[in-house]
């Protein structure tokens, strides 16, 4: 793309411009180049702003149209995950209700395209109650530890904690 506002802007970049001032002629002729400078910047901004107008409409047109549905996707996609969340729950509490007293494993809905997995963190309770040798507070070991023990360690100060997530294979089982 050729524009003689960018040619004659690149053209003043690699002119013979005073960058080391010695004397007053050399800060007379400075201030001259920055006006010439000033000016050529404003010219590039305006010229750029004529191209990028449109595109930046376009863009946002582009956003108004696919937004609202991307939203929508996204609120049932969370939606869908939550309900077989809950279908979980729901099953491993008539299991913990038909065998009481007994730990029961975790029961996991299955269906062709669908499980559920154990995402294990952590979260701070009591600052001042976690040990000295966990400072500076290492969030990547503290993740290792969570998933590695599945929270089943204790530290003072840390709580383990399990957030389950629906996993949602291809059509190929990827």
């Amino acid at each position: 793309m050729e524009s003689k506002i960018v040619k004659e802007a690149v053209g003043l970049i690699n002119g013979a411009l005073v960058l080391s001032i010695q004397s007053q002629d050399d800060l007379e002729s400075t201030g001259k180049d920055l006006q010439v400078v000033k000016k050529r910047l404003q010219e590039v901004r305006e010229e750029k702003e004529k191209i990028m107008s449109p595109i930046k409409e376009a863009m946002q047109a582009c956003k108004d149209f696919f937004d609202p549905v991307i939203k929508k996707l996204e609120s049932l996609d969370q939606a869908l995950r939550s309900e077989v969340l809950r279908w979980e729950s729901r099953l491993n509490d008539e299991a913990q209700e038909r065998c009481p007293g007994q730990v029961i494993k975790f029961g996991r809905p299955e269906a062709e395209n669908i499980t559920t997995r154990e995402n294990w963190d952590y979260e701070i309770e009591d600052l001042s109650k976690v040990p000295r040798n966990y400072f500076i507070l290492d969030e990547k070991r503290m993740k290792q530890i969570a998933r590695e023990t599945k929270g089943m360690v204790s530290i003072p100060g840390i709580k383990f904690i399990c957030n389950r997530s629906v996993v949602v294979r291809g059509e190929n089982g990827k």
